[in-house]
């Protein structure tokens, strides 16, 4: 019996999940920007005393290490850093784009290509191409164009994350795409790989391990005040 609390802050969205093997027992995705510094903690703890579950009933902590939001990648990667040292447990760490690839409400057949997105701002997203859970193309910074999928060919192109809403118009004549803007970051995504990786015993140093940006953050001029 593998039991995981999961946790992803990629997003604006902070979410939070305990699993046992790959079946999710209970969740919190809250919506409400980017409040994770504040709510993450509440979150942990309402879905342990849901399941009557205590840290010490965990064998691993799996997080979202992006690429995504950089804050709210850090809060999350830190987070766990600081109960895997304290509770001694080892840290699995899931790509952003392969947890969007197995979100629990996508529907998809094993010759679909799942292409899963991250908003980067402005017409930029995170991405990459996977079909029948491998990945097949390269994880990127991508800016979207009209033929940003052509190379992919004629199957069944499936296009979901907070970066989906971008393409709405640019994909719009491409009968083989089918846009899910409302399939969304979620902890419940990383539990699948999460479980993968325990068998494996591929884990984080927990004491090293960082996010990973995929781009440098660069800041912006601070606004003058008057």
């Amino acid at each position: 019996m593998i039991q995981l609390l999961n946790i992803d802050t990629a997003t604006d969205i902070c979410s939070v999940s305990v699993s046992r093997d790959d079946q999710v027992l209970c969740y919190r995705d809250l919506n409400e920007g980017y409040s994770h510094a504040e709510k993450l903690g509440d979150l942990i703890n309402e879905v342990l005393e849901e399941e009557n579950l205590n840290y010490s009933d965990l064998n691993a902590i799996a997080v979202n290490i992006g690429p995504g939001s950089y804050t709210g990648l850090r809060i999350g990667v830190s987070t766990v850093k600081g109960l895997a040292y304290a509770m001694k447990i080892p840290v699995i760490g899931i790509n952003s784009l392969e947890a969007l690839a197995n979100h629990p409400h996508l529907q998809a057949s094993t010759d679909d290509l799942i292409v899963p997105m991250i908003d980067a701002r402005r017409m930029e997203v995170y991405t990459a191409t996977y079909q029948n859970g491998s990945l097949i193309d390269d994880l990127r910074s991508l800016v979207l164009k009209e033929d940003s999928l052509d190379h992919l060919g004629d199957k069944t192109i499936h296009v979901l994350g907070n970066g989906a809403a971008k393409t709405k118009e640019l994909f719009a004549a491409k009968e083989n795409v089918i846009i899910h803007q409302d399939l969304l970051s979620t902890s419940r995504g990383i539990v699948q790989p999460a479980v993968r990786k325990y068998k494996e015993k591929t884990f984080e140093d927990t004491a090293y391990f960082e996010p990973y940006y995929l781009k440098e953050f660069v800041a912006g001029k601070p606004k003058k005040r008057f």
